[in-house]
Protein backbone atom coordinates (compact mmCIF):
# COMPACT_ATOMS: atom_id res chain seq x y z
CA UNK A 1 0.00 0.00 0.00
CA UNK A 2 1.72 3.38 -1.08
CA UNK A 3 0.60 6.88 -2.23
CA UNK A 4 2.74 8.78 -4.55
CA UNK A 5 3.57 12.52 -2.84
CA UNK A 6 3.84 15.77 -4.75
CA UNK A 7 7.24 16.29 -3.20
CA UNK A 8 10.32 14.11 -1.72
CA UNK A 9 9.13 13.14 2.43
CA UNK A 10 12.26 14.30 4.92
CA UNK A 11 9.39 13.25 8.02
CA UNK A 12 6.35 11.35 9.41
CA UNK A 13 4.45 11.71 12.41
CA UNK A 14 1.47 10.05 13.39
CA UNK A 15 -1.55 11.57 15.28
CA UNK A 16 -3.23 9.98 17.87
CA UNK A 17 -5.95 7.62 17.87
CA UNK A 18 -6.27 3.22 16.97
CA UNK A 19 -3.83 2.35 13.96
CA UNK A 20 -7.42 1.22 11.50
CA UNK A 21 -9.63 4.47 12.47
CA UNK A 22 -10.32 6.30 9.44
CA UNK A 23 -9.75 9.03 11.18
CA UNK A 24 -6.21 9.32 11.97
CA UNK A 25 -3.98 11.39 10.07
CA UNK A 26 -0.77 10.96 9.55
CA UNK A 27 2.00 14.43 8.84
CA UNK A 28 4.45 14.37 6.37
CA UNK A 29 7.05 16.89 5.99
CA UNK A 30 8.65 17.36 2.29
CA UNK A 31 11.17 19.41 0.79
CA UNK A 32 11.52 21.15 -3.22
CA UNK A 33 11.66 18.56 -6.05
CA UNK A 34 14.04 21.27 -7.21
CA UNK A 35 18.01 21.57 -5.92
CA UNK A 36 17.68 25.14 -6.58
CA UNK A 37 14.83 26.13 -3.77
CA UNK A 38 13.87 25.06 -0.60
CA UNK A 39 10.66 25.43 -0.53
CA UNK A 40 8.44 22.58 2.05
CA UNK A 41 5.15 21.55 2.80
CA UNK A 42 3.00 19.80 5.69
CA UNK A 43 1.19 17.31 3.55
CA UNK A 44 -2.67 15.01 5.48
CA UNK A 45 -2.55 11.63 4.84
CA UNK A 46 -5.55 9.31 6.24
CA UNK A 47 -4.42 6.23 7.08
CA UNK A 48 -6.68 3.30 6.53
CA UNK A 49 -6.69 3.33 3.64
CA UNK A 50 -3.17 5.41 3.11
CA UNK A 51 -4.74 8.65 0.89
CA UNK A 52 -3.15 11.62 0.04
CA UNK A 53 -4.92 14.66 1.87
CA UNK A 54 -4.57 18.12 2.14
CA UNK A 55 -1.24 20.31 1.74
CA UNK A 56 0.03 23.28 3.65
CA UNK A 57 2.78 24.65 1.56
CA UNK A 58 6.08 26.13 3.65
CA UNK A 59 8.87 28.58 2.37
CA UNK A 60 11.36 26.15 3.37
CA UNK A 61 11.81 22.17 3.35
CA UNK A 62 10.84 19.99 6.58
CA UNK A 63 12.98 17.46 7.87
CA UNK A 64 11.23 16.47 10.76
CA UNK A 65 8.46 16.83 12.89
CA UNK A 66 7.26 16.94 15.99
CA UNK A 67 3.09 16.77 18.01
CA UNK A 68 1.93 20.19 19.53
CA UNK A 69 -1.14 21.09 21.15
CA UNK A 70 -3.71 21.96 18.19
CA UNK A 71 -0.92 21.58 15.61
CA UNK A 72 2.27 20.07 14.87
CA UNK A 73 5.81 21.52 14.58
CA UNK A 74 7.88 21.70 12.12
CA UNK A 75 11.94 22.27 11.45
CA UNK A 76 12.80 23.88 8.63
CA UNK A 77 16.14 23.92 6.10
CA UNK A 78 15.44 28.20 6.88
CA UNK A 79 16.95 27.72 10.26
CA UNK A 80 13.30 27.87 11.65
CA UNK A 81 11.08 26.19 13.56
CA UNK A 82 7.63 26.23 12.76
CA UNK A 83 4.18 26.00 14.58
CA UNK A 84 1.57 25.00 11.87
CA UNK A 85 -1.80 25.02 13.23
CA UNK A 86 -4.00 21.89 11.58
CA UNK A 87 -7.34 23.73 11.31
CA UNK A 88 -8.92 25.18 7.90
CA UNK A 89 -6.92 28.25 6.46
CA UNK A 90 -4.42 28.65 9.32
CA UNK A 91 -1.11 30.36 9.09
CA UNK A 92 2.08 28.88 10.40
CA UNK A 93 4.18 31.08 12.83
CA UNK A 94 8.24 30.97 12.82
CA UNK A 95 10.96 31.53 15.00
CA UNK A 96 14.01 31.78 13.42
CA UNK A 97 16.88 30.57 15.93
CA UNK A 98 19.57 28.85 13.66
CA UNK A 99 22.04 30.46 11.32
CA UNK A 100 21.82 26.90 9.13
CA UNK A 101 19.26 24.83 8.84
CA UNK A 102 17.42 23.38 11.67
CA UNK A 103 17.59 19.59 11.60
CA UNK A 104 15.75 17.95 14.34
CA UNK A 105 12.24 19.14 16.40
CA UNK A 106 11.43 17.28 19.68
CA UNK A 107 8.68 18.18 22.34
CA UNK A 108 8.14 16.97 25.85
CA UNK A 109 5.76 14.65 26.92
CA UNK A 110 5.87 16.07 30.55
CA UNK A 111 4.58 19.75 28.95
CA UNK A 112 3.86 20.08 25.17
CA UNK A 113 4.03 23.49 25.10
CA UNK A 114 8.07 22.76 25.10
CA UNK A 115 9.92 22.24 22.12
CA UNK A 116 13.66 21.36 21.53
CA UNK A 117 15.16 22.03 18.20
CA UNK A 118 18.89 21.50 16.71
CA UNK A 119 20.55 22.99 13.91
CA UNK A 120 23.26 22.48 11.41
CA UNK A 121 25.42 25.93 13.20
CA UNK A 122 25.75 23.27 16.28
CA UNK A 123 23.43 24.82 18.41
CA UNK A 124 20.22 24.01 20.29
CA UNK A 125 17.75 25.51 21.49
CA UNK A 126 14.34 25.00 24.00
CA UNK A 127 11.42 27.23 23.14
CA UNK A 128 8.14 27.43 25.37
CA UNK A 129 5.89 27.96 23.04
CA UNK A 130 2.35 28.98 24.72
CA UNK A 131 1.05 31.55 21.99
CA UNK A 132 1.98 32.66 18.52
CA UNK A 133 5.07 33.98 19.60
CA UNK A 134 7.66 31.23 21.70
CA UNK A 135 9.71 32.34 24.62
CA UNK A 136 13.68 31.35 24.75
CA UNK A 137 13.91 28.58 28.06
CA UNK A 138 17.64 27.60 26.71
CA UNK A 139 20.01 28.04 24.18
CA UNK A 140 23.38 25.93 23.97
CA UNK A 141 26.36 26.41 21.52
CA UNK A 142 29.15 23.97 22.98
CA UNK A 143 28.24 21.32 20.19
CA UNK A 144 31.73 20.29 18.24
CA UNK A 145 29.10 20.15 15.08
CA UNK A 146 25.69 19.77 13.43
CA UNK A 147 23.26 18.75 15.88
CA UNK A 148 21.62 16.02 13.81
CA UNK A 149 18.72 14.94 16.55
CA UNK A 150 17.36 16.44 20.03
CA UNK A 151 14.90 14.33 22.35
CA UNK A 152 13.42 15.67 25.78
CA UNK A 153 14.71 12.88 28.27
CA UNK A 154 10.67 10.85 28.57
CA UNK A 155 9.10 12.33 31.10
CA UNK A 156 11.25 15.66 31.78
CA UNK A 157 10.42 19.00 30.98
CA UNK A 158 14.37 19.94 31.69
CA UNK A 159 16.81 17.70 30.36
CA UNK A 160 17.30 17.73 26.24
CA UNK A 161 19.63 14.89 25.10
CA UNK A 162 21.44 15.52 21.47
CA UNK A 163 23.09 13.47 19.44
CA UNK A 164 26.25 15.60 17.36
CA UNK A 165 28.01 15.13 14.03
CA UNK A 166 31.03 14.91 16.12
CA UNK A 167 29.95 11.21 17.79
CA UNK A 168 29.15 12.84 21.26
CA UNK A 169 25.92 12.45 22.95
CA UNK A 170 25.26 15.52 25.37
CA UNK A 171 22.70 16.03 27.92
CA UNK A 172 21.90 19.69 28.41
CA UNK A 173 19.93 21.24 31.28
CA UNK A 174 17.66 23.90 30.37
CA UNK A 175 17.42 24.87 34.62
CA UNK A 176 21.32 25.69 34.43
CA UNK A 177 21.74 26.46 30.56
CA UNK A 178 24.96 24.13 31.15
CA UNK A 179 25.35 20.31 29.53
CA UNK A 180 25.32 19.04 33.12
CA UNK A 181 26.85 15.17 31.93
CA UNK A 182 27.23 14.07 28.53
CA UNK A 183 28.57 10.49 27.19
CA UNK A 184 31.15 10.48 24.68
CA UNK A 185 30.31 7.76 21.74
CA UNK A 186 33.69 5.91 21.63
CA UNK A 187 34.68 2.54 20.60
CA UNK A 188 31.14 0.90 20.75
CA UNK A 189 31.07 2.27 24.46
CA UNK A 190 29.33 5.38 26.63
CA UNK A 191 31.79 6.93 28.66
CA UNK A 192 30.84 9.73 31.28
CA UNK A 193 32.45 12.98 31.71
CA UNK A 194 32.87 16.33 33.39
CA UNK A 195 32.48 19.06 31.30
CA UNK A 196 35.48 20.56 30.21
CA UNK A 197 37.57 20.91 26.84
CA UNK A 198 39.45 17.66 26.65
CA UNK A 199 35.60 15.44 27.30
CA UNK A 200 33.83 17.36 24.73
CA UNK A 201 35.95 16.26 21.43
CA UNK A 202 37.11 12.63 20.37
CA UNK A 203 40.81 12.31 20.08
CA UNK A 204 42.68 13.90 16.67
CA UNK A 205 43.26 10.24 15.14
CA UNK A 206 39.43 9.40 15.29
CA UNK A 207 38.08 12.72 13.32
CA UNK A 208 38.31 13.49 9.52
CA UNK A 209 38.01 16.87 8.32
CA UNK A 210 35.15 17.02 6.03
CA UNK A 211 33.80 20.12 3.66
CA UNK A 212 29.64 19.62 3.98
CA UNK A 213 27.66 20.59 0.96
CA UNK A 214 24.29 21.36 0.55
CA UNK A 215 21.82 18.74 -1.88
CA UNK A 216 18.51 17.54 -1.61
CA UNK A 217 19.29 14.10 -0.66
CA UNK A 218 18.56 12.30 2.90
CA UNK A 219 22.39 11.44 2.82
CA UNK A 220 24.31 14.44 2.95
CA UNK A 221 26.24 15.99 5.46
CA UNK A 222 24.49 18.95 7.10
CA UNK A 223 26.15 22.05 5.95
CA UNK A 224 26.56 25.02 8.39
CA UNK A 225 27.35 28.81 7.02
CA UNK A 226 30.97 28.74 6.56
CA UNK A 227 30.32 24.88 5.74
CA UNK A 228 34.06 23.49 7.64
CA UNK A 229 33.58 21.02 10.42
CA UNK A 230 35.25 17.83 12.14
CA UNK A 231 32.93 15.07 11.93
CA UNK A 232 33.68 11.78 13.81
CA UNK A 233 34.46 8.73 12.32
CA UNK A 234 30.86 7.71 13.16
CA UNK A 235 28.94 10.82 12.97
CA UNK A 236 25.34 10.46 14.93
CA UNK A 237 22.65 10.94 12.91
CA UNK A 238 19.44 10.06 14.59
CA UNK A 239 18.58 9.16 18.14
CA UNK A 240 15.57 7.99 20.16
CA UNK A 241 14.49 7.07 23.70
CA UNK A 242 12.16 5.42 25.80
CA UNK A 243 12.55 4.92 29.04
CA UNK A 244 15.72 3.63 29.89
CA UNK A 245 16.20 2.73 26.31
CA UNK A 246 18.72 5.12 23.94
CA UNK A 247 18.51 4.39 20.47
CA UNK A 248 21.74 6.21 17.93
CA UNK A 249 21.77 5.69 14.32
CA UNK A 250 25.18 6.60 12.84
CA UNK A 251 26.15 7.57 9.16
CA UNK A 252 28.23 4.10 8.88
CA UNK A 253 25.27 2.20 8.69
CA UNK A 254 24.99 1.07 12.12
CA UNK A 255 22.27 1.04 15.16
CA UNK A 256 23.76 1.33 18.55
CA UNK A 257 20.84 0.80 21.62
CA UNK A 258 22.10 1.42 24.96
CA UNK A 259 20.07 0.90 28.48
CA UNK A 260 21.36 3.62 30.39
CA UNK A 261 21.43 2.38 33.61
CA UNK A 262 24.67 0.74 32.14
CA UNK A 263 27.10 3.02 30.33
CA UNK A 264 29.70 0.41 29.91
CA UNK A 265 29.07 -1.19 26.36
CA UNK A 266 25.51 -1.15 24.56
CA UNK A 267 23.34 -3.53 24.59
CA UNK A 268 23.08 -4.74 20.82
CA UNK A 269 25.09 -3.17 17.93
CA UNK A 270 23.54 -3.94 14.50
CA UNK A 271 24.91 -3.80 11.14
CA UNK A 272 21.94 -4.80 8.71
CA UNK A 273 22.05 -1.43 6.86
CA UNK A 274 24.21 -0.75 4.03
CA UNK A 275 24.18 3.45 4.28
CA UNK A 276 23.33 6.06 6.38
CA UNK A 277 20.62 5.63 9.21
CA UNK A 278 18.51 8.50 8.23
CA UNK A 279 15.84 7.00 11.44
CA UNK A 280 15.56 5.15 14.18
CA UNK A 281 13.00 4.82 17.02
CA UNK A 282 11.50 2.71 19.82
CA UNK A 283 8.22 1.87 20.29
CA UNK A 284 6.52 1.50 23.52
CA UNK A 285 7.02 -2.50 23.75
CA UNK A 286 10.49 -1.40 23.76
CA UNK A 287 11.25 -3.08 19.52
CA UNK A 288 13.91 -0.94 17.69
CA UNK A 289 13.09 0.52 14.08
CA UNK A 290 15.40 1.73 11.74
CA UNK A 291 15.66 2.89 8.18
CA UNK A 292 18.62 3.90 5.93
CA UNK A 293 19.97 5.60 2.69
CA UNK A 294 19.93 1.94 1.61
CA UNK A 295 16.40 1.29 1.60
CA UNK A 296 16.07 -1.10 4.37
CA UNK A 297 13.81 -1.03 6.78
CA UNK A 298 15.08 -3.15 9.93
CA UNK A 299 13.20 -4.02 13.32
CA UNK A 300 14.61 -5.87 16.40
CA UNK A 301 13.77 -6.62 19.79
CA UNK A 302 16.01 -7.33 23.35
CA UNK A 303 15.25 -9.59 26.12
CA UNK A 304 16.12 -8.76 29.70
CA UNK A 305 19.58 -9.52 29.28
CA UNK A 306 20.54 -7.22 26.21
CA UNK A 307 20.12 -10.26 23.34
CA UNK A 308 18.60 -9.70 20.41
CA UNK A 309 15.14 -12.25 20.88
CA UNK A 310 13.56 -11.20 17.42
CA UNK A 311 14.41 -9.49 14.05
CA UNK A 312 12.65 -8.79 10.54
CA UNK A 313 13.54 -6.33 7.71
CA UNK A 314 11.98 -5.08 4.49
CA UNK A 315 13.82 -3.80 1.71
CA UNK A 316 12.07 -1.35 -0.17
CA UNK A 317 13.58 -0.30 -4.04
CA UNK A 318 14.65 3.33 -2.94
CA UNK A 319 15.97 5.95 -0.10
CA UNK A 320 14.23 5.86 3.10
CA UNK A 321 14.32 8.85 4.95
CA UNK A 322 12.17 8.34 7.58
CA UNK A 323 9.96 5.88 9.36
CA UNK A 324 6.91 6.15 11.69
CA UNK A 325 5.74 3.11 13.47
CA UNK A 326 2.39 1.41 15.22
CA UNK A 327 3.06 -1.19 17.26
CA UNK A 328 0.99 -3.06 19.29
CA UNK A 329 3.90 -5.65 20.64
CA UNK A 330 2.24 -8.32 18.59
CA UNK A 331 4.38 -10.54 15.93
CA UNK A 332 3.67 -7.56 13.49
CA UNK A 333 3.99 -4.15 13.78
CA UNK A 334 2.54 -1.05 11.00
CA UNK A 335 5.64 0.81 9.58
CA UNK A 336 5.02 3.67 7.44
CA UNK A 337 7.91 4.83 5.46
CA UNK A 338 8.77 7.88 3.54
CA UNK A 339 10.75 7.32 0.19
CA UNK A 340 12.82 9.44 -1.93
CA UNK A 341 13.95 8.92 -5.72
CA UNK A 342 12.18 9.86 -9.31
CA UNK A 343 8.95 9.02 -7.80
CA UNK A 344 8.69 10.06 -3.50
CA UNK A 345 5.68 8.08 -1.88
CA UNK A 346 4.49 6.97 1.61
CA UNK A 347 4.61 3.39 1.77
CA UNK A 348 2.91 1.16 4.40
CA UNK A 349 3.30 -2.26 5.19
CA UNK A 350 3.81 -4.57 8.42
CA UNK A 351 6.98 -5.83 9.83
Amino acid sequence: DHVLTPRPVDALLLGPGPADSPDRVLLAGCSSLSHDKWDGAVVRLSTSPLKLGSALHLPAGCPDLAPAPSGVYAACDSGAVAFVPLGEDAEPHFSYLHYGGCLSVHTSDADPALVACGGSDASAFVLRWDGAEPSQVASFSRHGGAVCAVSFEPGSEHVVVSACADGIVRWLDTRTGQVEKHTVVEGMALTRGEQNSSTLTRPAAATATTTATATSGPSSAPSPPGGRYKYASSALCCLAMRGEVLALGTDHAEVLVFDLRKHDRPLSSHREHQGRVSRVCVSSSKRVFSSADDGLVVRFALDADGCDKEFACKALNAPVSSIAVVDSGEAEAEVFAGLWGTKPRVCKFSL
